[in-house]
């Protein structure tokens, strides 16, 4: 899950990685980062990340690059 996720992001344009930068900061990811991070387990917080409207659109437009 990790490497799919890194995988995405590397075809993020510079704009793009600071869109995913200020959505992390949410009010929204930050409550799923306290529901779902775990040391070492990424697979909940990474499905949890893609749920997020702002953070899903951009992962998916990088998709197809």
């Amino acid at each position: 899950m990790g490497d799919w996720l890194r995988q995405l992001v590397t075809r993020c344009t510079d704009a793009e990685i600071d869109t995913l930068v200020r959505a992390f900061a949410s009010a929204d990811v930050q409550a799923a980062v306290q529901r779902t991070a775990r040391f070492n387990w990424h697979r909940a917080f990474i499905l949890a990340l893609v749920r997020q409207r702002g953070v899903a659109a951009l992962l998916f437009r990088s998709l197809f690059r």
